[in-house]
């Protein structure tokens, strides 16, 4: 039986804060108002279309910086996995979702296995970036980490947290987007994961991923 390998990605609020200077500086609790949330996510089994890809996020909710709906959704689905693929998720998506679960009294999530796409990166590689954005330009040939149009930089955050409904629209092909580019870089990566396992020569991504199945059960 092949284990279920789930490739995810969330995005989280801006926090807002309060400061006197705009040069480096340290900030305290207080200059806190607003603490971070949980605003969307996206995840996808491995293997399947991309129109299976599942999303959900906070835009039609009265209060955009309650995530206890769409987290306990997330939840279930990392709850099915026995393999879970992201970039930069051990230090980052994984722990937020801790986070965020455990303020909303929410269960931890059962154990699984995270191979992190960053991570492996690091360890077998030295490109001038090991970011998303750079290894899926240099690397993915169908899904590259798409750039911010018409919100650049910060402005997508601010506009979602604002109600601009394309701002949420634009946030939801992103996230998505992510999803599938951190499937294809995992494809491209898992035969220098584990040397000599995955057969580089199969003709098509079936045959690839057959591999790395069969790869992934010999590691759990």
């Amino acid at each position: 039986m092949k284990p279920k390998i789930l490739i995810w990605d969330i995005e989280t609020s801006l926090m807002l804060a309060h400061t006197f200077q705009l040069f480096e500086q340290t900030l305290r609790l207080e200059h806190v108002e607003e603490d971070w949330s949980i605003l969307a996510w996206s995840a996808k089994w491995l293997g399947d279309p991309a129109s299976k890809a599942f999303y959900m996020d906070t835009r039609n909710q009265k209060n955009v910086r309650d995530d206890k709906r769409i987290l306990q959704e997330l939840i279930k689905l990392l709850n099915q996995a026995d393999i879970v693929i992201t970039h930069n998720g051990n230090s980052f998506d994984i722990k937020k979702v801790n986070a965020r679960a455990v303020i909303n009294g929410l269960p931890p999530v059962k154990p699984y296995k995270s191979i992190d796409t960053y991570r492996e990166s690091k360890k077998i590689f030295s490109f001038t970036s090991h970011s998303l954005e750079y290894l899926s330009e240099k690397l993915n040939k169908k899904y590259k980490k798409l750039k911010h149009k018409k919100y650049p930089g910060l402005s997508l955050w601010k506009a979602v947290l604002q109600g601009d409904s394309e701002a949420w629209k634009e946030m939801q092909l992103y996230c998505i987007h992510d999803v599938l580019a951190t499937e294809e870089l995992f494809t491209i990566l898992a035969p220098w994961i584990d040397r000599g396992t995955v057969n580089l020569t199969a003709k098509n991504k079936s045959g690839v991923l057959k591999e790395i199945f069969k790869w992934l059960k010999s590691v759990i």
